[in-house]
């Protein structure tokens, strides 16, 4: 995202200017911005002090994180299911050929990529058996 020249502070700031009696044209012309700038900017941050504006934007970011902890969160489950249903019986362990024969191709035939499930603990340490990292490739291995 384009990164503004003036602060969201400064912005108030110059919205403040117009409210308090400047015409608009003048407001524009003395910070170098165009009308249609301004009116954005209005629509954005009318009627907002500088402190409302700085919860707004922690609230924003908190926002952001959670959502990338939800995803995280969200893909590590969906492995785990993955994993799960191709043991065929729930509480059993899952056989270790299968997993050798999906860290040679990055992916297992379930579509989960052996990354993931060294991510999710799946996986010792995301080498493969022959000493190097696993394979990224979305190559995926034939079915016998």
């Amino acid at each position: 995202m384009k990164k503004s020249r003036h602060s969201e502070e400064k912005i108030v700031s110059i919205l403040r200017e117009a409210q308090g009696g400047m015409k608009v044209r003048d407001v524009c012309a003395r910070h170098n911005i165009s009308e249609q700038t301004y009116y954005g900017w209005k629509r954005k941050y009318g009627g907002m002090q500088v402190d409302e504006l700085r919860q707004a934007r922690a609230l924003a970011e908190e926002n952001g994180r959670l959502k990338r902890i939800v995803a995280d969160l969200t893909v590590q489950i969906d492995i785990l299911k993955a994993i799960n249903a191709k043991n065929g019986k729930p509480g059993q362990q899952a056989t270790g050929g299968t997993i050798r024969h999906a860290k040679r191709f990055g992916r297992d035939r379930a579509g989960v990529s052996c990354l993931g499930a060294c991510t999710v603990g799946l996986l010792p340490g995301g080498e493969s058996e022959r000493g190097g990292e696993a394979s990224t490739s979305s190559h995926r291995a034939a079915e016998p």
